[in-house]
Order: structure tokens, then C-alpha cells, then sequence
């Protein structure tokens, strides 16, 4: 697009510059245009101001299609798996986010999700409220391969998937301060660790429950 409008101005000058020589060559006078521009050159010095902000401002505009033409077109697309017959198609990338994040949504635990969808990567950061951090991370893992499989681009992007458990996350079997909740067995409170009791001169039993050291690190890519 960028090549394709600077082409089409340049066409429009070069036409308007032909018109009026074929005039003059025909014996009607220059365009007023035209030749004050010329005389307007003409008294400019090679070293001048006008020189250097017109060199620098063609060197931006060169370097910008240079970039232009050497980088892929249409960010904002991913293109899919050509068809048998052809045919070429592409999904917006935007799109296939919400996808992704509608599906992380639907994981148990997983109480918000954001996704970024890259050319090469796709980033998936998942905050978990309630359950296991791994088996969330799995399911959000799961729900965005699926996502991809069903999309079906050209070049499948890696999945990554990060998730963090939010400000009221508890192990799971933990109650609302991390002790075990009403029912469960004692040794039951935390992973492999049994809670440990006092009963120093008539005062109640209390139990300290080890939190994962997971609860606040992200879970490895997947």
C-alpha cells in the first residue's frame, strides 16, 4: 500500500509535468506553476536549508519503504492452511485472542486471562482464584491448542502459558485462613505436610498449614 500510493503520486506529477512540455513543445506558454518553481530551484544553494530538509525527508521515505517491503504485510492477520483448490485465508489476530481467552475462561479456577497472539508466540498469562495452579495451567494449556487446532494457521504459534494465583487463592483443601476445612482429615491440610498441634497449659489446638511454594510463581511455559 505504501509503495502502491507513493507510485501513483509520483504518476500524477510526472503526468502533469508531461502535459504542460507537450504544451510548450506546441507553441502555448509554461504553466505559471512550473516556472516559478523552477526559478524558485534554481536560486537555491546545493548546501542550503531546503536541500537538507528535502535530502533528509527523502531518506526517511526511502528507509520507510525499504522496511515496508522487507517486513511481512498485514500485522493484524495470520494466514491459514491454503485449501485444496487454492484458496487463500487469513484470521485476524485479535480475534483469535478472544478466542483463546473465552476458552481460558472456561477452565475451572481461572478467574481472568489476557493473550497476546504474535506471529511466533502465543502468550496466555491466567490468574487462578480457586484449585490447583498445575491443572489450571494444563486446562488454559489445552483450551488454547484446541484454539489453534480449529483456526488451523499456516504456521502453528508456540503456546505459552503463565499463571499466578490471585490475592484469595488457597491450597487446595485449605479453608478461608489456610487450615484445613471442617471435615477433612488432618492429614490431608497441605501437600505430604501434617499440621502440628499445642496444647500448652489448656489452650485450643491450632494447626499451621505450609502454603506452596508455588503460590506465588508462574507456572513453566507450556
Amino acid at each position: 500500500m505504501p509503495a502502491a500510493v507513493l507510485a501513483a503520486g509520483g504518476v500524477a506529477l510526472c503526468g502533469l509535468l508531461l502535459a504542460d512540455l507537450v504544451a510548450v513543445a506546441l507553441g502555448g506558454a509554461p504553466a505559471e506553476a512550473r516556472t516559478r518553481l523552477t526559478q524558485w530551484a534554481s536560486e537555491q544553494a546545493a548546501g542550503g536549508t531546503a536541500a537538507t530538509v528535502g535530502g533528509a525527508v527523502a531518506v526517511v521515505v526511502g528507509l520507510w519503504l525499504l522496511l515496508a517491503g522487507l517486513t511481512p504485510g498485514l500485522r493484524g492477520r495470520l494466514p491459514m492452511t491454503d485449501a485444496m483448490d487454492g484458496t487463500r485465508a487469513s484470521f485476524d489476530r485479535s480475534a483469535a485472542g478472544a478466542l483463546v481467552r473465552h476458552g481460558a475462561a472456561e477452565v475451572p479456577g481461572v478467574s481472568r486471562a489476557r493473550v497476546r497472539v504474535g506471529r511466533g508466540v502465543l502468550a496466555v498469562r491466567a490468574t487462578v482464584g480457586f484449585g490447583d495452579l498445575d491443572e489450571a495451567r494444563e486446562g488454559v494449556a489445552r483450551a488454547a491448542a484446541e484454539v489453534v487446532a480449529r483456526l488451523g494457521p499456516a504456521r502453528p504459534p508456540r503456546i505459552r502459558v503463565r499463571v499466578s494465583p490471585d490475592a484469595h487463592w488457597r491450597a487446595p483443601g485449605s479453608g478461608p485462613d489456610g487450615l484445613p476445612a471442617p471435615g477433612d482429615p488432618p492429614d490431608t491440610a497441605s501437600e505430604g505436610t501434617a499440621p502440628r498441634a499445642t496444647t500448652d497449659r489448656g489452650t485450643a489446638p491450632t494447626a499451621h498449614t505450609a502454603h506452596p511454594e508455588k503460590e506465588n510463581t508462574d507456572a513453566p511455559a507450556a
